[in-house]
């Protein structure tokens, strides 16, 4: 059962301070004696490490009292220290630690939907740091803002390592940081709905985060995977008419690893982003006539890029360089997934 807020009116989230009296929860929700849980924080695991310990450090200081939230964490499979750090933490947060065996984020989401309670959930991934409202501004969002059923946080960046100026400058920080700090508050489309912070009315949940109709998300079959797995769930929800809002007070801190601010990692985030748009824009590689499943079209497209990116990769660092580079490595993404969907139907 949810707990409702004291607050009346649909106030914007992202105006509330500490000298707003709407700003904490109503005395009753701090001071009941009887644990109801209203949101829960689920989330899954791989060999988490460092990460998972700065993640779960940030919860303990959590604002909302944990007679009212749970976090449902999911091992998937790891052969690091992650499962000693859940241990550490289940004496200092309302932790409920799940194993499962499969390797793979849907598999390991799937196994965290049987656990969940409360009117809210909030699907999140092990390297984010919570700001210490997290949970009470999804609470606030979610009570004043009923005819909207998904929601989405801040999501800004927690750099390992500060990336070169050509980074911040060129590379669209969104699809290879899952990064949304330039997002506007409002309506959004659930394709702006980010895995890192995110959160859903479970009346609306399916029985199963993972979308069967779409090969898209982390699976350890494949290293280089479609890319777009959170995104793929907000949209299957948003066909059945749920609407989703944005707003800048729920807010995280995404970890981005040193090794992930190198020329390399990037274009090879290029790829898994080309791959997972042929799961969401269909239409878009349907063209006739085709070539193994691939349309001659792209295919020419393709080898243009190639010749442009060849030149590119020698030549001085540039704007028009990297949008060249990029370009090829999504198309060729794109050629890769088209042709081992062909296969897989023969």
């Amino acid at each position: 059962m949810y707990v409702p807020l004291d607050i009346s009116g649909a106030v914007d989230a992202n105006s509330a301070t500490e000298n707003n009296p709407k700003f904490h929860l109503n005395n009753k929700i701090n001071q009941s004696d009887s644990r109801t849980i209203s949101v829960t924080v689920v989330f899954a695991t791989h060999n988490g490490g460092w990460k998972l310990r700065r993640m779960l450090e940030a919860l303990t200081a959590s604002t909302l009292n944990r007679k009212f939230w749970k976090i449902v964490a999911v091992d998937n499979n790891s052969t690091d220290d992650t499962p000693a750090i859940l241990r550490e933490y289940q004496s200092r947060l309302p932790l409920e630690v799940l194993s499962e065996p499969r390797p793979g984020k849907g598999h390991a989401l799937n196994t965290a939907f049987r656990h969940i309670e409360g009117d809210l959930v909030v699907i999140t991934d092990d390297d984010v740091i919570p700001e210490p409202d997290w949970l009470e501004q999804y609470l606030k969002l979610a009570e004043q803002n009923p005819d909207y059923d998904m929601f989405s946080g801040l999501i800004e960046p927690e750099w390992e390592k500060q990336p070169e100026s050509w980074i911040l400058d060129w590379v669209d920080l969104a699809p290879i940081y899952a990064l949304n700090g330039n997002m506007a508050p409002g309506p959004i489309s659930a394709r702006h709905i980010f895995g890192p912070n995110s959160a859903f009315r479970t009346r609306i949940l399916p029985a199963t985060y993972t979308v069967e109709t779409l090969d898209v998300g982390p699976d350890a079959k494949r290293r280089q995977y479609a890319m777009g797995g959170d995104t793929a769930f907000a949209m299957n929800l948003e066909t059945q008419g749920h609407k989703a809002l944005h707003s800048r007070a729920p807010a995280v801190r995404h970890i981005i690893p040193k090794a992930y601010v190198d020329k390399g990692w990037i274009l090879k985030r290029a790829e898994r982003f080309g791959k997972g748009a042929v799961h969401f824009y269909p239409r878009r590689y349907a063209s006739k006539p085709q070539i193994l499943g691939i349309p001659a079209s792209l295919i020419l497209r393709l080898s243009a890029s190639f010749i442009a990116a060849s030149g590119a990769s020698i030549l001085p660092k540039s704007r028009k360089a990297w949008d060249i580079l990029w370009t090829y490595r999504m198309r060729k993404g794109a050629v890769e997934e088209l042709y081992r969907k062909a296969r897989a139907v023969r």
